[in-house]
């Protein structure tokens, strides 16, 4: 998930860049990225003093990977103003109103007895259901290294051990998607947790499938992002099981 989460930040930043008069966070894309990687750099010797929370460079970039997801005007404000508050906490300034957005990733990364931990133990077991991993930790090292260049927020986040490496159970059962069934699937260009390459990956697979791209950045195209087009081919795909004649690129 890196190349797309980074691919995430370029789009924040094209965004905040043409908004640089409401924000400052800088007049260029290039600009804005570096001010995000700067905080992240910066925090790993002085971190950054959220309320009783010291953020520091490895809690950054979840930070940054959580505010990336989206792409409407509404997400990629709060973004901004969580970057902003950021930028002020960092350079030692009081900050009254911690935003609500910031508010929660520090519940959730720090407080997991409020509920994220059943939350993120669900996703592990999903994403360690998948595939093996090796349990070597010089492994991860490795690759880290590797991504720092061309991940250079997201290195440590996406190539990391996770609890897969040690996930002990038995092997389960292989099982071959290689059919004609009807389905609708539904597919993000720029989904940052399943990405587009890993949809068309899944639509080969599904032969009997309709693939409906919509162009943005988004991991739950239905029904939050209001995509007209999308909307239309889920609500008919629920209604009564139709598919479209063909695959779909709607609009943005």
């Amino acid at each position: 998930m890196g190349p797309a989460n980074e691919k995430a930040i370029d789009g924040f930043s094209q965004w905040a860049a043409e908004r640089n008069s409401t924000y400052a966070l800088g007049s260029t894309p290039a600009e804005v990225r570096a001010l995000i990687e700067k905080l992240i750099s910066d925090a790993a010797t002085t971190p950054i003093q959220i309320g009783d929370y010291a953020v520091d460079d490895h809690v950054l970039p979840f930070l940054m990977y959580v505010n990336g997801t989206g792409d409407t005007e509404k997400e990629s404000e709060a973004f901004a103003q969580v970057l902003v508050q950021l930028r002020e906490l960092a350079a030692g300034k009081t900050v009254e109103d911690i935003h609500p957005q910031l508010t929660g990733l520090m519940q959730a990364w720090f407080q997991t007895e409020l509920g994220t931990g059943p939350d993120y133990a669900g996703t592990i077991a999903i994403v360690c259901g998948d595939v093996s991993m090796p349990s070597d930790p010089a492994w991860y090292r490795n690759k880290l290294e590797e991504h720092r260049g061309d991940q250079p927020i997201f290195a440590g986040t996406h190539n990391t051990i996770m609890p897969c490496a040690f996930w002990r159970s038995e092997a389960p059962k292989r099982i071959d998607i290689d059919n004609n069934v009807p389905a609708l699937q539904i597919q993000a260009t720029g989904d940052t947790r399943t990405t587009y390459d890993e949809g068309l990956g899944m639509h080969e697979a599904m032969k009997g499938s309709r693939l409906v791209t919509v162009p943005g950045r988004t991991h739950a195209v239905f029904p939050g992002y209001a995509n007209t087009c999308a909307n239309a081919a889920v609500n008919s795909y629920l209604l009564d099981g139709s598919l479209p004649a063909e695959d779909v690129v709607c609009e943005s």
